[in-house]
């Protein structure tokens, strides 16, 4: 049996309707010879969706122990897949691609080297034991898919963080990512990936999926699985040419790299779209540019003038978008 599995648990309204897309998403591609089950705390169990109900782990819900209890169950091959997803052909594609034995994940995502936020664990580990572990050239894995055979159960558990990584800032879904990426790739040299089977939408585009949800999937009401074969497509709102000639004008006089004239370019498209849900999606987009961006933040208050923070209370935004804005201006 191919098992495709869900995780939620804890208060995670908008992982529902990540969920409800990824599953009609996977209905509109045809799930025959795929069992798809949602591992989940009793308040997140979804009886209006054709998903297989299995409680979490009593020993907690992370991924490895997610893995190691499905794959104990014997039950054939597991593919665990992230609720930000959309399935661009048919689940039981994934298991094909596994069935030379080789674990799957989306894609790979590069390397430590070079990733600021790994600086500190990094120069920690140099010139000590742990550094046979933790080095600039471990490679990372997107585990928006994981999909592991019976044989591949003992890497599970075959690796652990050299120290508490915790205290160099990074957050358990960053630690769980090392670990997981380490353990797949020493457990064997040949990785599958399915991007091209399954989109993730963990970049700016999530802000738009986010967006359209409010209206795909109120909250409470019972997901009509029936019309999964008129799941839209979400694209990214157009940039009008106007206000991208705009954007270059005032970057080349401003002396603005790349991500900041894009984050300058989707600060205009906010207060150019013409609903406030537009105007939120293209606000929370250009504050993922400018928290990437190495301009200095009281240039961003000029640039940026209907978001600093004296403006934020009548730039018409959602409580989320305005909080995440007042947290960036609040930071020092």
């Amino acid at each position: 049996m191919n098992r495709l599995i869900y995780v939620l648990h804890g208060d995670c309204p908008r992982a529902q309707q990540e969920l409800s897309f990824s599953v009609l998403s996977a209905l509109k591609q045809g799930v025959e010879d795929v069992q798809m089950e949602l591992w989940s705390d009793t308040q997140n169990q979804r009886p209006d969706l054709p998903l297989t109900p299995h409680p979490l782990p009593a020993a907690g819900a992370d991924l490895r122990r997610v893995l190691a209890e499905a794959l104990s169950e014997a039950r054939g091959p597991v593919c665990l897949i992230a609720t930000d997803t959309v399935f661009l052909a048919q689940p039981a594609e994934l298991f094909a691609r596994m069935a030379s034995g080789a674990p799957l994940v989306l894609r790979r995502d590069g390397w430590l080297a070079g990733r600021t936020d790994w600086a500190a664990a990094l120069d920690a580990a140099a010139g000590t034991e742990a550094e046979a572990q933790l080095h600039p050239g471990v490679e990372l894995l997107n585990l928006g898919v994981i999909g592991l055979r019976d044989a591949n159960i003992a890497c599970i558990s075959s690796t652990r963080s050299p120290f508490d990584l915790s205290k160099f800032g990074l957050n358990f879904t960053q630690i769980e990512q090392f670990e997981l990426s380490t353990a797949l790739s020493l457990a064997t040299p040949e990785i599958a990936t399915a991007s091209d089977l399954i989109r993730r939408y963990d970049n700016h585009m999530r802000h738009v999926y986010h967006g359209r949800f409010a209206a795909m999937f109120p909250p409470n009401a019972p997901v009509n699985t029936a019309l999964a074969d008129k799941l839209p497509e979400i694209t990214e709102p157009p940039k009008p040419l106007r206000l991208k000639l705009k954007a270059k004008a005032y970057a080349l006089r401003r002396g603005m790299g790349r991500r900041s004239e894009s984050a300058y370019l989707a600060y205009l498209c906010a207060f150019a779209a013409p609903r406030p849900e537009g105007r939120r999606v293209w606000a929370n987009i250009a504050l993922d540019q400018v928290e990437t961006s190495a301009r200095p933040r009281k240039d961003w208050e000029n640039d940026l003038p209907r978001l600093a923070p004296a403006a934020l209370d009548s730039a018409d935004l959602s409580p989320e978008t305005t909080a995440r804005w007042r947290r960036y201006w609040s930071e020092r």
